[in-house]
């Protein structure tokens, strides 16, 4: 079975709490993998992005949305078996840092 290892609910409050980097446990097919997602300020357009708030936040009022685990976990598995990059975002249309994931060696 596929899942986060790391609470999803901590994980969106420290990606709100803007670190340099951010790291999480996945378990995908039985294995365990760790993930860092590194900030940036530039992300590239062509590359899948994944928003963690639903569309009725605003910074005082934030709700993880119902389907930003499932798709985080849709992009790590497609990180670990072919190596694509994503991001993550609290808004896509917040001004704020991303975060670019990428195994942790």
């Amino acid at each position: 079975m596929d899942r986060i290892v790391t609470d999803f609910d901590e994980f969106c409050t420290t990606h709100r709490m803007k670190p340099q980097n951010v790291d999480v446990a996945v378990e995908l097919d039985g294995r365990y993998y760790s993930l860092v997602g590194k900030s940036t300020g530039v992300v590239d357009l062509s590359v899948l992005s994944v928003e963690l708030l639903r569309s009725d936040s605003t910074p005082q009022r934030q709700f993880v949305a119902g389907d930003a685990p499932s798709k985080f976990l849709d992009a790590a598995h497609s990180l670990v078996k072919n190596g694509t990059p994503f991001y993550t975002c609290l808004r896509g249309n917040w001004n704020l840092r991303a975060y670019k994931w990428e195994m942790n060696k």
